[in-house]
């Protein structure tokens, strides 16, 4: 099966050299690794091509549109990449060295016939990759086993991108969907759910999750009651625009969705 990975860069160089390092050691060493930057003004570029002159599966993806944004980014590669299955990944963590096999595996168990993806857990870690937590999936309270139930991932989108693989159709369900504006991990959840796919996955962590002061995305701990509904009020237009996103996609309706916040989300603030 061809396999292609997708990574969207920009002023990554400070991590980069240790994430492309990870990659190109894995166990499974059949891919393409296409990766498109958004104009960094580092030195992400100059790094990406010296990578790309020393290994033949490294393409640079080019554009005539400079700046499109972490998820415009993804979702240009998702359409440009041609590939049976396909693999998101960030610019600043590391991957363990059986992730590609790991997902891969589980990916082709699945019935190929209708849309899917595989997800796996982390490992938090510092920005010198130290220990923070074992597992996100218990750091935030995931529920991995609710991701393929659309409800649930209308209420609490589970998938984080840099450890999600899915297949042929799960791809052109994206490339179909309508333009949104949520991130390619929850837009990938969303069609694969509303299409009635399986999204599985792994308990084991595949990637060390890097946190450090210019993540565009970071690992939050959830904290006091008080802090939650606070974080609830402060999201209120991220979970509008998640609203506009499902109802484009999946056609949920605001009662619908709102059903499945209350259903799903609320009792998650007051739970230990």
């Amino acid at each position: 099966m061809r396999t292609a990975i997708l990574m969207a860069t920009y002023n990554g160089g400070k991590y980069l050299r240790e994430q492309l390092d990870s990659i190109l050691a894995q166990t499974c060493r059949d891919y393409l690794l296409y990766i498109r930057d958004d104009g960094s003004t580092d030195n992400t570029p100059q790094i990406l091509a010296q990578y790309a002159s020393q290994d033949s599966r490294i393409r640079i993806v080019n554009d005539t549109v400079k700046h499109r944004g972490c998820g415009g980014s993804f979702r240009y590669l998702t359409e440009t990449a041609d590939a049976d299955c396909y693999l998101f990944s960030d610019q600043d963590d590391v991957w363990l060295p059986e992730k590609v096999e790991r997902t891969l595996d589980r990916l082709r168990a699945l019935d190929d016939s209708i849309p899917a993806a595989v997800h796996t857990d982390l490992q938090v870690v510092d920005e010198s990759l130290k220990p923070l937590h074992p597992s996100f999936f218990r750091l935030t309270r995931r529920e991995p086993e609710k991701a393929s139930r659309l409800a649930y991932t209308c209420a609490y989108p589970t998938v984080t991108g840099c450890t999600a693989a899915f297949n042929r159709r799960a791809r052109d369900l994206m490339v179909a969907a309508p333009p949104v504006h949520c991130l390619h991990d929850r837009l990938l959840s969303l069609v694969v759910a509303a299409a009635g796919g399986t999204i599985d996955w792994l308990p084991e962590a595949t990637v060390l999750y890097r946190q450090h002061s210019s993540n565009v995305l970071g690992a939050t701990a959830e904290r006091s009651a008080a802090q939650k509904l606070s974080r609830i009020r402060a999201s209120w237009r991220d979970n509008r625009q998640w609203y506009d996103d499902v109802r484009a996609v999946a056609g949920i309706s605001a009662a619908k969705f709102i059903a499945y916040k209350i259903r799903y989300l609320i009792p998650r603030l007051f739970s230990r």
